[in-house]
């Protein structure tokens, strides 16, 4: 038996007897699942060995997700700077550039349709003068 070089507190064997009662179900728990009514030294193994694959899963799956951003050129569109965006894949890409021609509708028509609106209110004079006059005519 190990010699204890200090003092045990009155709450540490009530401790002791709860970790100890856990340690005794989970191995009873883990006979139980493999059809065995006897508990073996290999149940209290099983119990360490499980969370160490755990936490080893874990890691992987902590250290996956570091790696996987890490590789990532970008998050956002300000990443990239101007002329450039992020794209889905989190990598900058350039602009397309779409070449722009500028229509100008400025074809000088406006004189045309001032003509025209002058000569129909001219028309529009002289009809009504020759009407006025074919009138006193009769």
């Amino acid at each position: 038996m190990t010699k204890i070089a200090s003092d045990v507190a009155g709450d540490f064997a009530e401790a002791l007897d709860k970790k100890l009662r856990q340690l005794v179900a989970d191995a009873c728990a883990r006979a139980e699942a493999n059809n065995r009514k006897t508990v073996m030294a290999k149940d209290l193994k099983k119990a360490n060995g499980a969370l160490i694959i755990l936490v080893v899963l874990v890691l992987i799956a902590i250290i996956y997700v570091i790696a996987s951003n890490a590789a990532k050129e970008c998050w956002k569109d300000t990443d990239c700077g101007s002329e450039r965006y992020c794209g889905s894949d989190f990598k900058c890409h350039d602009m397309k550039i779409i070449n722009k021609t500028i229509i100008n509708n400025d074809y000088g028509l406006w004189k045309a349709a001032f003509i025209i609106a002058i000569a129909i209110i001219i028309a529009a004079f002289i009809l009504r003068w020759r009407r006025n006059d074919s009138i006193k005519v009769i």
